[in-house]
């Protein structure tokens, strides 16, 4: 996906199952980054892979 079609997208809501451990890991970098939370983590990692 090249940024000029990043307009015309639409938001869809996704579930996932991921591993307990990885879920730590995580939950401890966005406490010491100072994130919102795991889900502004894995957002930012997204938005930083099609950028």
């Amino acid at each position: 996906m090249c940024n000029a079609d990043r307009a015309a997208e639409t938001e869809v809501e996704v579930t996932v199952r991921l591993p307990g451990d990885l879920l730590a890991e995580i939950d401890a970098f966005a406490a010491r980054r100072g994130y919102a939370g795991p889900d502004a983590v894995v957002a930012e990692a997204l938005d930083r892979r099609t950028e």
